[in-house]
Formats: C-alpha cells, structure tokens, sequence
C-alpha cells in the first residue's frame, strides 16, 4: 500500500468550498487565492486537447473521485478532442450522474468518446445517448462503449 492517489482536478467551485475552510496566517485574501486559481483552471482545463482517466475508479460521492467531479471538470474542457473514461467502475448510476453534471453545450470540440470496460449496461448508454440532445459533444464523430 501507500502512494500517492490519482485524483480529479479542483474546479474553481471545488477550491472556493476547499478554501472557505482554510485561515491564512499571513493574512492573504481567499478571493485573490481563488481568482488566480480561477484562472488557471480555466487555462488549463481549457487547452486540454486529449484527457485519460483509464482506470481511475469513479465512485459516486467520493470527495475526489466521482463522476460528478469529473462532470465538473470536463465542463471547463472548451478545447478537449478525446476522452478516455475506461475502466472506471461506471455502473448505470454512475453514468447517469457524469452525464447529468454536463452542463448544456459542454465538450464544444469533443470528437472521441470511449468509454469502455465500466459497468453499465441500457441505462447507462440511453444516459450517454440522451447529453447530445443538450448540445453536449456536437462535434463528436467516435463514441465507443
């Protein structure tokens, strides 16, 4: 056992929950500290243009490692072509809570989807089917479960 843990990136909304628990002692303010992080978030995530979670088991409620946590990543992925969720233990559940943390037009320039090797059977792919009907992915062309 022991190493370190893969996790999801902190969304600006994820940090503002973070930092609220947090005291300075040197006084800094936590709205500069989240406007920089805001920033470089939305730098980051934005210019992904390939992301791979294979293998990362999405749990559904857990703090760092959720489908909905990585719903709310992907909705800052403007720029993001490719996907992986492979072999993330998404059962049906888990599908449709990724999907539903979507936001409307997510994904604008998302091309590959793959997600195999999960969990979820008919609910899970009419769940993933049904986000294009938000505009969710317009441009993509390979979808594999």
């Amino acid at each position: 056992a022991g190493g370190a843990k893969m996790r999801l990136p902190a969304t600006p909304a994820r940090m503002e929950a973070l930092l609220a628990k947090c005291r300075f002692t040197n006084g800094a303010d936590k709205g500069t500290v989240l406007a920089l992080y805001e920033q470089t978030a939305a730098a980051i995530l934005g210019s992904l243009d390939k992301l791979s979670v294979a293998g990362l088991p999405l749990v559904r409620g857990d703090v760092w490692c959720s489908p909905s946590r990585l719903a709310e990543a992907l909705n800052y992925c403007s720029s993001l072509r490719a996907v992986a969720v492979v072999g993330a233990r998404l059962d049906d559940d888990g599908v449709a809570e990724l999907v539903a943390g979507l936001k409307d037009g997510a994904l604008p320039a998302l091309e590959v989807l793959a997600l195999g090797h999960n969990r979820y059977g008919a609910r899970g792919v009419e769940a993933v089917c049904g986000v294009f009907r938000r505009g969710v992915a317009p441009r993509l062309q390979n979808l594999s479960f």
